[in-house]
């Protein structure tokens, strides 16, 4: 049996920016992005530099107060609807990931600075992967299974890989844009929790 969750309308976006890495990835500037709600409804994760140095970080929540205490959940995906990535090319640094989310909901730009030391990666999405727009699945492993919360709202904090391990950008541009719930069926972000003898459960113990 698998249980599907939508992401509730509590996501939200956060950008920093500064002159210098050190002082955007610390959070400088804080502003909550508003484009969450129609007409455009994107969240961002982002890290570039152009005249100044810009980190947008998403943060997910999801209803999970359903799941027993008990369960044993044996595998879980995240799937975003992306709508637009900007990548360079090359090896390094190509992935989106999903971080543990500490932050308050409502949002408060007060949420920024306790993400910074989480460097734990739940599930990554490499986005040399990205075709064209619809949903891509991030198959969580243990540590982002864990975060699911069975008695409260599941969190998640989506960061690009730079950001999570603290590198400059160089100039080099790296964004990926995906749908806030607010879009509505079809496009909301999706959390897919399999229990023991789901057929992706299955799947996952013999592989």
């Amino acid at each position: 049996m698998e249980r599907v969750f939508y992401g509730t309308n509590s996501n939200r976006s956060i950008e920093s920016n500064a002159t210098s890495w050190a002082e955007a990835w610390e959070g400088h500037l804080l502003k909550i992005r508003t484009d969450y709600g129609d007409p455009l409804c994107r969240q961002y994760v982002d890290a570039y530099e152009t005249a100044t140095f810009w980190i947008f970080r998403s943060y997910l929540f999801f209803d999970t107060t359903v799941l027993s205490p008990s369960l044993n959940i044996l595998a879980a995906t995240l799937s975003l609807f992306l709508l637009f990535v900007e990548y360079p090319g090359g090896d390094l640094y190509q992935n989106i990931q999903v971080t543990e989310g500490v932050q308050h909901d409502p949002i408060v730009t007060g949420d920024w600075s306790p993400q910074n030391p989480l460097s734990t990666v739940g599930g990554q999405l490499d986005m040399r992967d990205y075709t064209s727009q619809k949903h891509y699945d991030i198959s969580l492993n243990a540590s982002g299974i864990g975060w699911i919360n069975k008695s409260g709202i599941t969190k998640f904090c989506i960061r690009q890989e730079i950001d999570v391990e603290n590198k400059d950008p160089n100039l080099i541009v790296r964004k990926t844009w995906f749908n806030s719930a607010q879009r509505g069926a079809g496009y909301k972000p999706i959390l897919t929790v399999y229990e023991p003898g789901s057929p992706r459960s299955q799947a996952v113990l013999i592989g």
